[in-house]
């Protein structure tokens, strides 16, 4: 549990940064607030405020940890109500701008509501790809593992061979592609019952058990500067250097050239690599498995 909550620190931070930057805008024009500011101290009047915002704050925060832990499906929400609570402050504060009806009474709630399914539908979608608004994802994760190097090939290698093995148990199939070249095969991934993803992988390094990279896009999807909806595609490489005293030092590198926001946040703020690195230990030492990657390898799977 301790791990999973530091693998979603990127988000709590987030959540935490949004939650008191909402509580600094709602107190801005508060001449306390100014005073103490420009004095550097906080008056007796303003001390039981300060308080139950700070409280609020840690409360907020709490119940952040509390998603990523038990509701792991809903950590999402978090980014969007963060940043909902800060624009709904800063509406607040458009007394110039806008008619007294827009901030009275439910009003509030309406702009919260709707900054909050703009906000998600935004990280959930990535309509702004379509504008060639991408982000490069580029990690690389390094793991001491008490396995063998072919039980390490048989846990991330995507091969007809390691079907029954391999650490999300989400291959389905693993069909040649001698029309693409040599290298190239096509992976079929359950992606949650009954849907199914299909890789075009092609083979750049493939030296069993110590070294593979290979390059993926979805099946017969042409990857170009022109296209506006070229899907996730990357590459991703694994190095497994044999220890003198046993274990292996695991290298795991992820490549993603240009996803949306989005889906670049997500991967981010789950700090992907080091997660995914934490199921693939777990599963080859014989451990629990409470990271999200893992988690989320369970549900594709339909586990």
């Amino acid at each position: 549990m301790i791990k999973r909550l530091y693998r979603q620190r990127r988000r709590l931070i987030f959540l935490t940064v949004m939650l008191v930057l909402s509580v600094v805008i709602s107190q801005w024009n508060a001449p306390d607030l100014r005073y103490a500011v420009k004095h550097d101290a906080v008056p007796a009047s303003e001390q039981v405020p300060f308080l139950f915002n700070a409280i609020g704050v840690g409360l907020l925060v709490l119940c952040g940890m509390c998603v990523v832990l038990f509701v792991p499906s809903m950590r999402r929400l978090l980014e969007s109500g963060g940043i909902a609570l800060v624009m709904i402050e800063a509406i607040k504060h458009a007394g110039g701008v806008l008619p007294s009806w827009a901030l009275d009474g439910f009003a509030p709630w309406i702009w919260y509501l709707s900054f909050f399914y703009v906000i998600s539908y935004v990280l959930e979608r990535d309509p702004f790809s379509w504008l060639g608004l991408r982000f490069r994802f580029h990690t690389t994760s390094v793991r001491t593992i008490n396995a063998t190097p072919d039980g390490v090939w048989a846990a991330v290698a995507p091969d007809a061979d390691t079907i029954g093995t391999y650490w999300t148990g989400s291959i389905a199939q693993v069909d040649a592609r001698p029309d693409l070249g040599p290298n190239t095969v096509n992976v079929r991934f359950f992606m949650g019952p009954p849907l199914s993803l299909v890789q075009t992988h092609t083979r750049r390094i493939w030296e069993q058990p110590f070294h593979f990279l290979y390059d993926f896009k979805p099946e017969d999807v042409k990857i170009d500067a022109t296209a506006k909806m070229r899907g996730v595609h990357g590459s991703f490489e694994m190095r497994c250097e044999p220890l003198a005293e046993g274990p292996c030092r695991v290298t795991i590198t992820h490549n993603y050239p240009d996803l949306g926001i989005g889906s670049w946040s997500l991967l981010w703020l789950d700090d992907m690599g080091g997660s995914e690195m934490d199921a693939i230990a777990a599963r080859l030492e014989g451990r629990r498995d409470r990271s999200i990657a893992g988690w989320a390898a369970r549900k594709m799977a339909g586990a």
